[in-house]
């Protein structure tokens, strides 16, 4: 996928959005358990009421920020354990959760811009005598969550991009439509 911002502006407006805490609005507690210039980890607990189905869920990601020459890599990586749904005591089930961007610039091109590409794993390990029961509640609450959340980090990284693309470029002394 192309973008029309230069290289650096993606990167660090994706990496700012992702290693926010603009998710912590989604949870009961959300903390940085381990941060650095390309590395945060957190912990958290939401609850969530959507889409028929009520759940409790804790777990733990980390957010990560790779560069080889002219190329950045931004990976998630995500551990989430189902403790409640729909009233139902959660026993057995480990959700996994592993994603990343790669970002160059397109250098093919005459206007200053990035190309991307992007990969997500979600994957639900059960072990226990309900696992099976509570499986599909579990990857409806896993689309009711990733709805949720991926409109407040999309309406979030529109704004971030055009900050950055602001302090890389100048503030335009106006915008056409």
């Amino acid at each position: 996928m192309t973008l029309p911002f230069e290289v650096t502006v993606c990167v660090n407006a994706i990496w700012k959005v992702l290693s926010s805490d603009v998710i912590k609005h989604s949870c009961y507690y959300h903390r940085v358990v381990k941060k650095s210039n390309a590395t945060v980890a957190y912990a958290f607990g939401t609850q969530i009421s959507q889409g028929g189905v009520d759940a409790e869920i804790q777990g733990n990601y980390s957010v990560c920020l790779f560069k080889d020459g002219e190329r950045y890599v931004i990976a998630l990586i995500g551990v989430f354990v189902p403790k409640k749904m729909n009233g139902m005591l959660c026993q057995g089930i480990v959700c996994h959760l592993s994603s990343w961007i790669e970002l160059t610039a397109n250098s093919s091109s005459d206007v200053r811009s990035s190309l991307s590409r992007s990969h997500c794993r979600f994957t639900v390990e059960l072990d226990g005598s309900n696992a099976n029961l509570l499986a599909s509640q579990c990857l409806s609450t896993a689309k009711s969550m990733h709805e949720v959340i991926s409109s407040r980090v999309m309406s979030f990284l529109e704004k971030v991009l055009v900050e950055e693309d602001w302090k890389r470029n100048g503030r335009p002394m106006r915008i056409v439509v």
